[in-house]
């Protein structure tokens, strides 16, 4: 490091100790966690391969920030909030890069969760069978990806390193229709499901052990959960970047809060789920007894898709 000097801003100490280890233990079982369901969602041998591609869109963004984003986060937070180091310039990119690397896998995330509930609008509500296909994702998820990547980073990468001072305006512009018009969005998509589920409740009941036995039914009620996550973690972080001027401290405590859904994701996941719980504790059983993994094909059965 360059020298001591005295911090700018200071955030309490302690804070910036327990943001330090928040990220820490983000790295390490928000990417064993996320990680995990990802391997989950390529075993099963039940799920359909658009569904797969669907839930990999969701998760696999959240594994990447776990595993790049946050330990030079917590580099930086350690040396300028606990050790008052100047910033010299291998830190400074790190973190920025990071902080880039974090928007924009978190705005996949979003949009990901929000092309699974829109999905879900059309298989509840179209009077023809509704099927995701893998000609339609060979379009929708490319779009979906370089979308939320490019929107992200237009204003998070200026931001950043600074090219221009972005007026509260742009960032109020920016954030409305990248964060809070999908939550809502999502919300409400999920709002009109209820409705027509709620409509049809007579017809789904004598239905229903078909429906709750599906995988595709099963994933449709594992990604609103962790919508819901997302929507209750998730919200005041909206609202901070809408803020003009907040505090470090405020900072500090949203950014923690938002960042937790990234281990709760695949708790939810395995709750959720009973077709992938069966395949988690089946893998680990053949591994521990044999060594080897379990074939893929074994009690394979069709599956409806979304």
């Amino acid at each position: 490091m360059s020298g001591v000097s005295e911090c700018p801003v200071l955030a309490p100490t302690g804070l910036a100790e327990y943001d330090a280890f928040h990220n820490c233990l983000l790295f390490v079982f928000g990417t064993l966690g996320n990680g995990c369901v990802l391997w989950c969602v390529r075993q099963c041998p039940k799920t359909p391969l658009p569904l797969k591609l669907m839930l990999a869109s969701i998760y696999l963004p959240v594994a990447i920030i776990c595993f790049f984003s946050t330990l030079p986060l917590v580099v930086f937070v350690i040396a300028k909030y606990k050790l008052c180091w100047e910033i010299n310039s291998v830190i400074w990119h790190s973190t920025n890069i990071s902080v880039m690397v974090y928007s924009a896998m978190a705005q996949v995330e979003i949009f990901s969760i929000t092309a699974m509930a829109t999905f879900r609008v059309f298989a509840v509500w179209s009077s023809t069978k509704f099927e995701l296909t893998m000609d339609q994702l060979k379009w929708i998820l490319p779009s979906l990806w370089l979308s939320s990547i490019l929107e992200s980073q237009i204003v998070i990468g200026i931001d950043v390193y600074e090219v221009v001072d972005i007026p509260m305006l742009l960032s109020v512009i920016y954030y409305l229709p990248t964060v809070m018009l999908p939550l809502l969005y999502t919300l409400a998509c999920y709002i009109a499901v209820f409705i027509k589920m709620r409509q049809h409740q007579q017809e789904l009941n004598s239905m229903a052990a078909s429906i709750t036995s599906s995988v595709s039914a099963q994933a449709s009620r594992l990604v609103l959960m962790v919508f819901i996550s997302n929507f209750m973690f998730g919200l005041p972080h909206a609202v901070f970047h809408v803020i003009p001027n907040p505090s470090i401290e405020v900072s500090f405590i949203v950014h923690i809060i938002y960042s937790i859904h990234f281990i709760v994701d695949p708790v939810v996941f395995f709750v959720f789920s009973e077709n992938y719980r069966k395949v988690l504790w089946g893998q680990l059983k053949c591994l521990s007894i044999s060594g080897t993994k379990c074939s893929s094909t074994e009690n394979s059965t069709k599956e409806s898709n979304i």
